[in-house]
């Protein structure tokens, strides 16, 4: 027997990576639906927990390891990922961290916030757009600072008062409910989102 080949057998064997468990992710439940790409039906699912990796769903009906799902919360809205792990306590599903980070931030303020607002707001991936006000054909340029189902956070140099009509780039409309220094107010939309129409790359 060579060398290598007794260090081989001498070496100690490696402990196989532990599957996800429940107890490593932030818990909370939010309870939402999924769908998995290759079927056409939408089937309920509770958000148990995140971490900096993705998600833990608990489901009725496992998916299978490598499945991509396209789950949606109303808290939270749409969020899409693949199946990495399957265990007794549920599902994991694996999303880019960058996306996880800003996620799992925005859950743990709504958790902790002493004044929760009516929806979970997050930060847009594309945040510039453009408003115009009370019916008027001039467009001003704005910045999303955070929006949600029900109304969005902007900074801007237009002037703009409480009660101003406020029409988006993609003709979501709205009314202005606060206004800060800055350049800062908030819009209320007149017809909320539904959390299928809601998702990290909503464009306003």
């Amino acid at each position: 027997m060579n060398i290598e080949a007794i260090a081989r057998a001498n070496a100690p064997e490696r402990p196989e990576e532990a599957a996800p468990s429940l107890a490593d992710f932030h818990a909370f439940r939010i309870h939402g639906c999924f769908s998995v790409k290759r079927r056409s039906s939408s089937l309920n699912c509770v958000l148990q927990g995140l971490n900096a990796r993705g998600l833990f769903l608990k489901t009725s009906i496992r998916p299978e390891i490598g499945d991509e799902i396209d789950a949606v919360f109303e808290q939270i809205g749409r969020l899409q990922g693949s199946t990495e792990e399957i265990t007794d306590e549920g599902v994991f599903v694996s999303m880019p961290p960058a996306l996880m980070k800003g996620l799992l931030d925005q859950v743990i303020w709504l958790q902790t916030s002493e004044t929760q607002r009516r929806h979970l707001r997050i930060h847009p991936r594309e945040p510039q757009t453009s408003i115009k006000l009370n019916g008027t054909h001039t467009a001003h340029p704005a910045t999303l600072v955070n929006f949600s189902l029900s109304g969005a956070s902007l900074k801007s140099d237009a002037s703009v008062q409480l009660g101003d009509k406020v029409t988006f780039h993609n003709f979501t409309e709205g009314k202005v409910v606060w206004v800060a220094e800055g350049g800062c107010f908030g819009v209320e939309f007149q017809r909320p989102f539904r959390p299928t129409e809601f998702s990290w790359s909503t464009k306003l």
